[in-house]
């Protein structure tokens, strides 16, 4: 689990092909959960609004990404996927 910087950008960079992908999210998102399963089929970056768990974490509720949404109002969230050559966010 981990947290992004300002730019909200992840990026995977294949050796084979020079391409990277990068994910990019609104700043809303500023956590990804990052899973592999066994580590040779595929990859998961899922963006998530908080850390795991974290009404119950021990860090300050805006570091921790805990939030709620009031009553008759929403949130909005983006997520853009970029192919980009080399290893260059």
């Amino acid at each position: 689990h981990y947290k992004c910087k300002n730019d909200a950008k992840i990026a995977i960079f294949d050796k084979n092909s020079s391409l990277s992908v990068v994910y990019k999210n609104s700043k809303n998102l500023p956590f990804r959960l990052i899973y592999n399963g066994s580590a040779n089929e595929y990859i998961c970056l899922e963006p998530q609004t908080s850390m795991a768990n974290s009404p119950n974490s021990p860090f300050d509720r805006d570091f921790a990404g805990f939030n709620t949404v009031k009553p008759h109002k929403n949130n909005v969230f983006v997520s853009k996927i970029l192919l980009k050559k080399g290893n260059k966010l």
